[in-house]
């Protein structure tokens, strides 16, 4: 199966690759896991297929 969503986090600076994913609920566990362990404020998930960005903030 191909890899077709990644995940990128915003950093105080810059936005930063961060890894891909198979499936969408892979790549939103990694978002939530970013939020809550490491104080990412916001991160974008993009679908690599339909070159779909989803960008979602931790307020």
């Amino acid at each position: 199966m191909k890899l077709k969503y990644h995940v990128y986090m915003r950093t105080p600076t810059s936005i930063a690759f961060y890894r891909d994913y198979r499936t969408k609920a892979e790549a939103m566990h990694t978002v939530e896991s970013l939020f809550t362990e490491q104080g990412i404020n916001a991160c974008i998930i993009l679908d690599v297929t339909s070159d779909a960005r989803f960008y979602i903030e931790n307020n």
